[in-house]
């Protein structure tokens, strides 16, 4: 998304802004230039008439791909999954929380989501934006509401399937945050380092739990320190 212009055609988008309720420790614009991926992802596929159950990938611009030229991604998955990334809050509940930075699509589903987001600012705000704060404050979280909380509530409210994309049990796993200490294995929680691998000349995690070392297909850089990927491409040991 470059400019919020491209979006002042989008009807489900003026409603969507004249209804939102800033409730996130991030600036305002930051958040609406989140929320607004999905609206201008979906104009893209409508105006391009994919076939309604033709995936595709959302990926943010933070994030560095690791796979071999020649590779692919691979997933298995039905219309009713929604493939995205989550990570532990602790050591033992997950984060009621679900990041897109890398996450899967089609029309179908963006279509449930865009229409959750309205129905969730026009409908019983107060009621809705309350019941997902104290998910937050149950264990110990930062009570901002994202899209990313947000997509967390739709898979919930729609009864849907997940499928955590940074799991480690995986054949092929993307990054959750390189930052992160906490990852997923197999819906349990392991504590990892980042490191470098000199044989496979790549950035991955190394496990004290089980004493392995995963390689992720995609690496993830948030914050200031995305301002360093393109040293990965002159000196990924330096990175």
């Amino acid at each position: 998304v470059l400019e919020e212009v491209s979006l002042y055609h989008s009807q489900k988008w003026v409603a969507f802004k004249n209804s939102y309720r800033h409730a996130s420790s991030n600036p305002r614009q930051f958040e609406i230039a989140c929320f607004a991926r999905y609206f201008a992802l979906m104009h893209y596929l409508n105006v391009m008439e994919f076939p309604e159950g033709q995936f595709v990938i959302l990926s943010d611009s933070d994030v560095i791909p690791q796979f071999k030229f020649g590779q692919g991604i691979h997933f298995e998955m039905d219309e009713n999954t929604f493939v995205a990334s989550q990570t532990f809050a602790n050591n033992i509940n997950p984060e009621p929380q679900y990041s897109p930075h890398f996450s899967i699509w089609n029309r179908s589903l963006l279509r449930s989501f865009i229409e959750f987001l309205i129905d969730f600012y026009q409908q019983n705000q107060e009621i809705n934006i309350a019941r997902a704060v104290n998910n937050y404050e149950e264990i110990g979280m930062n009570t901002s509401i994202s899209d990313m909380t947000l997509l967390y509530e739709w898979v919930l409210d729609k009864k849907l399937k997940f499928q955590n994309y940074s799991d480690l049990s995986l054949e092929q796993f993307i990054d959750h945050n390189i930052s992160c200490f906490q990852r997923t294995k197999a819906g349990k929680c392991l504590t990892t380092i980042p490191v470098f691998s000199f044989r496979r000349c790549s950035i991955g995690f190394f496990s004290f739990s089980d004493l392995e070392f995963y390689e992720p297909a995609i690496l993830h850089i948030q914050g200031w320190k995305k301002r360093m990927i393109p040293l990965y491409w002159k000196s990924r040991i330096i990175f």
